[in-house]
Order: structure tokens, then C-alpha cells, then sequence
């Protein structure tokens, strides 16, 4: 069996990791986390992929990150968090785009769609939201469960948004329509 001393470690984190993505090229991995679930600020951090270097510590949550996405061309980064924000960022500028606030409670899980232009968004609140990145603006509002939603994803061909809730369903999405 792999063992822990057999992995490749980048910087240690000073608090929790709860969500880690890869950019599509491979050359950088995002994580997000925090120390707590209130009152103290959220953790998104850049790294390089190759070296483990930080590139970047990106401020904004109020709370613990529940989830990172990169855009497929790795320009855009989103987190979302325990605070309910969405928020994009831009990679190069290593600045906040912009705040979302559509969901009340946690926002746990976001995901891009494969094109690059949309994104979504699952909530405590049972709503996914689907939004154009070019604003960005709300493009579809899915009142998706009756409980928390803990996951989104898109599929390969981004036709399909698939919801997982704590509600024990996951359910399959035409969401464009």
C-alpha cells in the first residue's frame, strides 16, 4: 500500500482544508478551507501545482470555503462558503470579480459548466443556481430539493446539472430548458 511519506506535499495550511481543485493545464491546484464554521474568515489559496508554491491568498469569506472551482481555461476561480457568498474570482489579478449572496444559509458546492460561461451552485436552502459568468448574472434558479443540496455537477456535455442532497436523491437536471 501508498503510505502518507509517499505523497508529495505542498505548504501546509494553518487550518482545515474542506475543497481542492485542479486547474484544467495542471499547473495550479486551489484549496479552500478555514478554521471554523463562523467568526473567522475563510481560506482560498492558490497554489503552484509543480512546486507547491503559494501563488496566491485570496480574502473575501467571512467563514469556512466548502468548495473551489477553476474555469476550464483556469482564468476564474469560485468559492462558495458557510457565509452563503459565491464569489469569482480573477486568477492573474489575484483579485475578487465579484460577491454573490443568492443563497440563504451555506452554499456548499460549485461547479463550471464545460464551456466555460456558466457556473452553478448548491445551497443549504435546496435551491441550485445556474449562473452566466459574463456579469455574472442568475441564468436559472433550481428549487431542486427540499433539503440541502451538498454537491452539484455538470455533465461532459453540460446538458445535464446533477443535484446531491441530504434529502438521500440525487436528481438529473435539463437545465437549460
Amino acid at each position: 500500500p501508498v503510505t502518507a511519506e509517499d505523497a508529495k506535499s505542498i505548504s501546509t495550511h494553518e487550518r482545515w482544508v474542506t475543497s481542492i481543485a485542479h486547474s484544467a493545464d495542471g499547473s495550479m491546484i486551489a484549496t479552500g478551507g478555514g478554521q471554523s464554521l463562523q467568526y473567522r474568515p475563510g481560506d482560498v489559496i492558490v497554489w503552484d501545482a509543480k512546486s507547491g508554491a503559494m501563488i496566491a491568498a485570496l480574502e473575501g469569506h467571512t467563514s469556512n470555503v466548502w468548495s473551489v472551482a477553476f474555469s476550464p481555461d483556469g482564468k476564474t476561480l469560485v468559492s462558495s462558503g458557510y457565509d452563503g457568498k459565491v464569489i469569482v474570482w480573477n486568477v492573474a489579478e489575484k483579485k475578487s470579480t465579484a460577491t454573490l449572496e443568492k443563497h440563504k444559509g451555506w452554499c456548499r458546492s460549485v461547479a463550471f459548466h464545460p464551456n466555460g460561461k456558466q457556473f452553478a451552485t448548491a445551497g443549504e436552502d435546496g435551491t441550485a443556481v445556474v449562473w452566466n459568468l459574463e456579469g455574472p448574472k442568475e441564468a436559472k434558479e433550481l428549487k431542486a430539493h427540499e433539503a440541502a443540496i451538498y454537491q452539484v455537477a455538470f455533465s461532459p456535455d453540460g446538458n445535464t446539472l446533477a443535484t446531491a442532497s441530504t434529502d438521500k436523491t440525487v436528481k438529473l437536471w435539463d437545465w437549460a430548458s
